[in-house]
């Protein structure tokens, strides 16, 4: 027996599906476990609402103030609105929604026609507003190219006007921790209307935090739909005269100047007579006549001052209850049941008497501890309810109360929970309640806008049901997608969901708030991750479970990893063991009277010889062997034929009931026999030729074509990366680089998997080399890592061109600066900042965060880039002045959101090649296939006509191909030889192919190592399709 070390001749082409042709991808069903050990990750942590705030605001904020300026995103939306109007699109892309069409994201707005109560509108934070036509059954987009997606708050008027506010405070879009986005004002929509008309909004001369720029609540008088109240960020707002003029209302002093209740307004309510009620910074107004306004916490001891969050509700069955719920921040309140932090209920207040007098219903975490605490912030956790605080009263019960913040509560006298934020329907609600909103004639039933969208009870709350489709409103971080369209998303406080192209549905496969996501495109593995460095794998109809290690729960809130593979690595160290052991089989078992027994001798792989001499075949205590010339002898008779491999054999008595029938033999190999052998890569093979025999009890390791790596940030400046990361039977050993100067915020591979590209959050462009020599820490010396590009605004995206390493596009976040694109060529041979030739191609696009970019693989000039303000693109990227870049805005069909992250497939002939995939926060997945080549599947199954064999040698080949062509005919022909991109790089015309047999040499010494097929084209229109490997 001997041991050998062989390397692959890498012949994957019809085995693997290869991944750059069509993929055996595409007729697979994927079928995902729900959230898998996820659940587990959410049940030990309350979604990070701060951390959230704090990554939009690092985002975004002005790399001079520190802050999210109102002023820049104001001027940049005047400044994207100028562009669109006077420009078209240079690529003309065009968008389609994939899905999810059944989650929603963050809703804080519903509102019911009275007069029609199957008509819903629904309003998310970032995906504008939606219509249900059959009381929520199923919705659709108001108008998707509406001025802004931010919606906060809606009133439907008297007259049947949609009034539309835009910016919440309670999402924080300006300050340090904003993690909004910030409104354009108040809009309103005419009855039967989708048109949006600008009621009021900032000027242009804004500052950070003026009015307009957060709408919290409006209302209406119910007795006059021209008499508008609307709670603003710099306190309440009115009109008289159907939104032409407003006033502040709320006079403080009046001598020696006149002085103005300026604070944060949060909620208005109604009653019929006219009377107001008006939440303003731990303050409650109330007004009988709209003019003069009294404080009602000055003026009543039971109310308290100072609360951070107060909403109101005016009970229509009985209008002189009014109900007031509280939110205040606590510093580590200890209880016997634990420890309270955060934003927590400060109290629940009733008035059974319009307002005069009060009594306390609920009380602080102090008095009531966790039997009543709706809001996070237990033992570490922050408590939420600033951010989400929800209060509903029944129309028909003024005794009957819903409470929502993190959690769902009910109270009627008593209070009880009534919804679980990880449970199944129908006992789930989603975490992080928003609003509430109550049927106008059925008492059973009530609506719930959450993080998660909306959810309808229709038994006053015993019950709850999602009620999300068409309401594709969440808001992905990153995306993802597999060679048959499959999509993925990580979402803000929506987990990781994967979404079924032809029909828009979308499973959950890891829970909390999933952050950057990765699909296999050479098999069915994923890759998912939760905040604070935890990432998942798995495979389609398995549960995921975490490879992170030692590293889990290691790094920042914000994930980040980047899947490399490839089904034909030239410099692979991986192998696969073949074992030339002797081969076993079961031909049955006897039954007592069985003396007789034929079948087949199978070898464990094809190709194998059978070794004449080595077969041995038993029954219990009975046994023949075979005297290498085809006859059986021992303890019966019988016969064998090697070149058929089957046998007979009589063993000369019966073979007892139950007993097996064994048989046993050797195979050798010679050189030439081509083996199908499995890879380490999850359900792949490929094809090995031997170069030498292989003997009986030979054991060979056959280098593994297929290699992967999955690099994910850690820490506050590593990346660590491990290798066969498609290998789901290993546990992915990590290697840690350090010395980045920065935490990781964004990656991208070289094509061939040696470079790796990290931009950081303080600026820096990151060129990690040598990962092709990197397998354990010792070959760390192999590995450097090199700053080629420094900047004082966070890097967002970094886009590698697939066919050339040194093109680089390099996208930058924040406002408060002039430069957001750059280019770079030689970003592979530079050896420092100075070398490296990077330019600003900002050109004419307007100063915004751009926050990802694509090369376009068929043409490095076209360069599309996700920002603030939708999908952006240029057609001369590389060949057109930086100062000078002309860029387009690409948003047909699209939403008026922001993009976080755009792809491309790149890979070739599969069905969605070169499909563009944007994910957009607030709106879900989009894609456009504008930019697909007209190409045909190299897979094609050719009918036998004038060519009848097509054959390459040597392959893999360094110099010269020869090409034998067996011909039924005489015909003329065509020689061409694509990349794996797609690319034709060598060709040859009007070769003259005769009847018989022909030979070609073609020189193939100028080509680069790698992947190239080879198609004949014959004049009647047949191909013939070759796969070669360059060296």
């Amino acid at each position: 027996m001997k041991k050998s070390l062989f390397l692959s001749s890498l012949g994957i082409f019809a085995i693997a599906g290869a991944v750059f042709l069509t993929s055996q991808k595409t007729n697979i069903k994927r079928v995902y476990v729900p959230r898998a050990n996820s659940q587990d990750v959410s049940l030990t942590k309350t979604q990070r609402w701060e951390k959230a705030r704090e990554y939009y605001a690092a985002l975004r904020k002005n790399i001079q103030t520190g802050k999210v300026e109102a002023k820049d995103i104001l001027n940049a939306q005047k400044k994207v609105q100028q562009a669109i109007s006077t420009k078209a699109a240079s690529l003309g892309l065009n968008w389609q929604v994939i899905g999810p069409t059944n989650q929603g994201g963050r809703t804080r707005a519903i509102v019911i026609d009275p007069d029609n109560p199957l008509k819903i509108y629904a309003g998310a934070v970032s995906g504008g507003v939606f219509v249900s036509e059959d009381a929520g059954g199923s919705w659709t987009p108001l108008n998707d190219h509406a001025p802004n997606a931010a919606v906060s708050c809606l009133e439907l008027g008297p007259d049947g006007t949609l009034w539309v506010g835009t910016g919440s405070s309670f999402d924080g879009p300006s300050g340090i921790g904003g993690s909004g986005f910030i409104g354009s004002g108040l809009y309103k929509v005419a009855p039967g209307s989708s048109t949006y008309t600008l009621v009021a909004g900032p000027s242009s001369s804004n500052q950070t935090g003026l009015e307009w720029t957060e709408i919290n609540s409006i209302k209406v008088n119910p007795a006059n739909s021209n008499e508008i109240y609307v709670a603003t960020n710099k306190g309440l707002r009115k009109s008289t005269d159907g939104g032409v003029t407003w006033e502040n209302p709320i006079v403080l002093f009046t001598s020696p100047t006149v002085i103005y209740e300026t604070g944060e307004a949060q909620d208005i309510a109604f009653k019929d007579d006219g009377t107001i009620f008006v939440s303003i910074s731990g303050k409650i107004y109330r007004s009988s006549n709209g003019t003069d306004f009294e404080d009602l916490v000055a003026a009543n001891s039971i109310l308290p001052g100072g609360a951070s969050r107060i909403e109101i509700e005016v009970a229509k069955s009985n209008q002189d209850y009014v109900y007031v719920l509280m939110s205040d921040w606590y510093n580590s309140v200890t209880l016997n049941q634990g420890t309270f932090s955060g934003y927590g209920i400060k109290g629940m207040y009733r008035s059974k008497d319009g307002g005069d007098t009060w009594e306390k219903l609920l009380g602080e975490p102090s008095e009531i501890g966790n039997l009543f605490q709706p809001c996070g912030g237990w033992d570490g956790n922050s408590g939420q309810c600033y951010y989400d605080l929800a209060l509903g009263v029944s129309p028909f019960d003024e005794n009957f109360v819903i409470i929502g913040g993190v959690e769902l509560w009910k109270w009627d006298g008593n209070i009880s929970r009534i919804a679980y934020e990880f449970s199944s329907p129908p006992y789930y609600v989603h975490s992080d309640k928003h609003v509430i909103t109550f049927h106008p004639t059925d008492p059973n039933i009530f609506y719930i806008g959450s993080d998660g969208g909306i959810s309808q009870t229709w038994d006053g709350g015993n019950t709850f049901l999602d009620r999300n489709v068409g309401y594709t409103t969440t808001q992905p971080y990153d995306i993802a997608f597999d060679v048959s369209g499959w999509v993925m998303e990580g979402n803000q406080d929506n987990g990781t969901i994967v979404v079924d192209p032809a029909t828009g549905l979308g499973q959950p496969v890891t829970g909390g708030d999933g952050f950057d996501c990765e699909f296999s495109q050479i098999t069915d593995v994923w890759f998912s991750t939760v905040y604070n460095q935890q990432l998942y794998r798995g495979i389609d109809g398995v549960a995921g479970g975490t490879i992170c290690g030692d590293y889990c729960n290691a790094g920042s809130f914000y994930t980040r990893i980047r899947l490399w593979e490839s089904p034909d690595d030239p410099t692979s160290q991986t192998y696969v063991e073949f074992d030339n052991s002797p081969t076993e089989i079961s031909v049955g078992n006897g039954n007592g009277t069985q003396k007789t027994f034929d079948g087949d001798l199978t070898p464990k792989y094809a190709g194998a010889v059978i070794v004449p001499g080595t077969i041995t075949i038993t029954a219990g205590s009975m046994q023949v062997t075979d005297d290498g010339n085809g006859n059986l002898t021992g303890d019966g008779g019988g016969t064998v034929d090697y070149t058929n491999q089957t046998f007979s054999v009589t063993f000369n008595s019966p073979v007892p009931n139950l007993t097996p029938v064994m048989v046993r033999f050797s195979t050798s190999f010679p050189a030439g026999t081509t083996l199908t052998l499995n890879s380490n890569a999850h359900n792949q093979t490929f094809e090995h030729t031997l170069t030498a025999d292989v003997q009986p009890n030979d054991t060979i390791y056959i280098q593994d074509p297929f290699q992967s790596l999955i690099a994910m940030g850690e820490g506050s400046s590593n990346v660590i990366i491990a290798r066969e990361a498609l290998n789901i039977e290993k546990e992915p050993v990590w290697i840690q680089i350090t010395g980045l100067g920065g935490q990781v915020n964004c990656m991208d591979y070289s094509k061939d998997g040696n470079h790796l590209f990290v931009g950081t959050w303080s600026g820096r462009v990151v060129r990690i080399s040598g990962l092709n020599e990197l397998y354990h820490d010792s070959d760390l010396v192999h590995v450097s890592v090199t700053t080629i590009f420094t900047s004082s605004q966070v890097v967002t995206g970094v886009a590698v061109d697939p066919n050339d390493p040194e093109n680089l596009v390099v996208t930058l976040g924040n406002y408060g600066a002039t430069d957001y694109v750059y280019r770079c060529t030689n970003a592979v041979s530079a050896t420092s900042t100075g070398t490296a030739n990077f330019e600003s191609i900002q050109g004419d696009l307007p100063e915004m965060p751009v926050y990802d970019a694509v090369i376009d693989v068929t043409d490095k000039d076209r360069v599309v880039i996700a920002t603030e303000f939708g999908v952006w693109a240029t057609d001369k990227a590389f060949s057109s002045p930086g100062g000078s870049m002309s860029w387009s805005n690409e948003s047909n069909n699209f939403p008026y959101a922001p993009v976080f992250e755009i792809e491309q497939n790149i890979n070739w002939g599969n069905a969605n090649t070169h499909t563009l995939y944007a994910g957009v926060h607030g709106r879900g997945i989009w894609k456009s296939t504008t930019l697909q080549t007209s190409t045909e599947d190299f897979n094609e199954q050719v009918t036998e006509g004038f060519v009848a064999s097509l054959t390459t040698f040597p392959n893999p080949v360094k110099n010269n191909l020869t090409l034998a062509v067996e011909m039924n005919t005489t015909a003329n022909a065509q020689l061409q030889i694509y990349d794996i991109n797609g690319r034709v790089v060598k060709e040859v015309s009007n070769m003259r192919l005769n009847n018989g047999n022909n030979t070609f040499d073609v020189n193939v010494e100028d080509l680069q190592k790698g992947t190239y097929f080879l198609r004949l084209n014959i004049k009647n229109g047949e191909t013939k399709i070759n796969k070669i490997v360059k060296l």
